[in-house]
């Protein structure tokens, strides 16, 4: 049994794993692909992509990835599953458009996504189950709802002026 103990907080405890996210869904999905017989790696990537369904405020299959690996036995290895930028992106076409400063809310400040080739990469070379079973849930939940907690509801409601800013985002949120 391992015992997890986090000055201020109760003592966590577990036998055979544990997860933890930011939602509960992507928490209890962690779990399930634990019991189902897959490891930590399987786990991790089926809770991020319930979690970019359910959360999407907070992570998506459209951001970046960072994740360091220790698997037991065996030495620590860190994965960058960061995008790139555009190809196009260089000083020049900004200078061209007259763009001297890009906002965190400007489409500019968009790279290409790199969490899902990380996913998948790491699946390749640690992952135990089928890569496509580590999806099932989150497709689930993005076909049929899901519960939104207060957190994430109060999180769109702050967030709304950025969403009305631009006139793309404004006509679909």
């Amino acid at each position: 049994m391992r015992n997890l103990h986090i000055p201020g907080r109760s003592n966590v405890l577990a036998q055979n794993g544990m997860a933890c996210t930011s939602n509960p869904l992507s928490s209890l999905e962690a779990i399930y692909i634990l019991k189902k017989g897959g490891n930590t790696i399987d786990a991790a990537i089926a809770a991020a992509a319930v979690q970019a369904v359910v959360e999407p405020n907070a992570t998506g299959i459209g951001e970046d990835c960072f994740a360091l690996i220790s698997m037991r036995g065996k030495k620590p290895i860190s994965v960058n599953g960061s995008g790139i930028s555009p190809e196009k992106y260089n000083i020049d076409f900004f200078e061209s458009k007259k763009i001297k400063q890009i906002e965190t809310t400007s489409h500019h400040s968009v790279t290409i996504p790199g969490a899902v080739h990380a996913w998948y990469s790491m699946h390749q070379k640690f992952g135990c189950i089928d890569f496509q079973e580590l999806f099932i849930t989150a497709e689930k939940y993005a076909r049929y709802g899901f519960p939104v907690y207060e957190v994430v509801a109060n999180s769109w409601q702050l967030n709304l002026n950025k969403l009305k800013k631009y006139p793309p985002t404004n006509s679909i949120f």
